[in-house]
């Protein structure tokens, strides 16, 4: 099932996530060798071959500040290219690169949405796919704070009275609420590039257990 979004693009709605999140996030790949010079990441030890472009890096070491960002491209099993160049850097080697993803979190987002504008890929009636969906940018957006809604939330009971991390939760809980309601997608049946339906997914939420 192909999502609406990937881990690079849900970084442009919240930076934060990645760095915030270390538990509700899906650890892909750590290593504690990692040397930066502009926007190429290096390490001796390596093991980037199992990574891929689009995904998230978070960066930093106990005198740098974690920064999250965006890989670009995967050079070898020791190189990877970043999308931004970490700024202000006090220290350029032995840092820690770390990545995260919330993976899961889009995935559950994404077939919920993919029910509430009635293309669930489990009903035998249904013969259209994501591909039907001209309103990308909408979709998008929705399954980008339905996301960080989930990620933020189950942090929130695993950080007791964090703060900050509660009142995240609430923000995108409440943004993604009324996005839901306020939408509409529209649906191309017909394979045409144009608009056939228009779908409102409002009247599904997600609701915690």
């Amino acid at each position: 099932m192909a999502h609406f979004i990937n881990d690079a693009e849900l970084l442009a709605y919240e930076p934060n996530a990645f760095i915030d999140l270390p538990y509700t996030s899906q650890q892909l790949f750590r290593t504690e060798d990692a040397t930066i010079d502009q926007q190429t990441v290096t390490s001796a030890v390596g093991g980037f071959d199992g990574l891929a472009a689009q995904q998230v890096a978070v960066i930093g070491c106990e005198t740098v500040p974690h920064s999250a960002h965006a890989i670009a491209a995967i050079d070898s099993d020791t190189q990877l290219t970043l999308v931004t160049a970490p700024v202000g850097l006090a220290q350029t080697t032995n840092l820690t690169l770390s990545v995260r993803s919330f993976g899961p979190q889009i995935g559950l987002v994404h077939a919920e949405l993919m029910r509430a504008l009635g293309l669930d890929p489990d009903n035998p009636d249904n013969t259209l796919n994501e591909s039907a969906v001209i309103s990308q940018g909408t979709v998008m957006r929705l399954e980008a704070l339905g996301a960080l809604w989930l990620a933020y939330n189950a942090a929130a009971s695993l950080a007791g009275d964090n703060r900050t991390v509660r009142e995240k939760a609430e923000h995108y809980r409440l943004r993604y609420r009324a996005a839901m309601h306020s939408v509409t997608v529209l649906i191309d049946t017909d394979g045409d590039g144009r608009a056939d339906l228009c779908r409102r997914p409002g009247t599904v939420e997600f609701r915690r257990i």
